[in-house]
């Protein structure tokens, strides 16, 4: 199945803001996801959103039929926390 990618502006900014040897990990870790997105650590209370490490951070994403949103780009405790505020189960 072919998968839409969307980032949303929060994730795009943390990209950017990456250093580049771990923007280019992320990326090619985005690749991996497109291929199949549900392999990956579901989160245990949001039934569509899923999370990667890389290295001590953390990629966060949903899966809504045939798109990809990414949501956080980040620490662990930091991303986590902001995913709770932003949003309802």
């Amino acid at each position: 199945m072919q998968y839409k990618v969307l980032f949303s502006d929060i994730c795009r900014k943390e990209l950017v803001s990456a250093s580049k040897p771990l923007r280019e990990r992320a990326l090619k870790m985005v690749e991996k996801i497109t291929v199949d997105p549900l392999r990956f650590k579901r989160l245990h209370h949001y039934p569509r959103i899923f999370t990667v490490r890389i290295e001590n951070l953390r990629l966060v994403y949903e899966v809504e039929k045939d798109m990809l949103i990414f949501l956080r780009f980040g620490n662990r405790d930091k991303v986590y926390k902001q995913l709770q505020k932003g949003y309802s189960k």
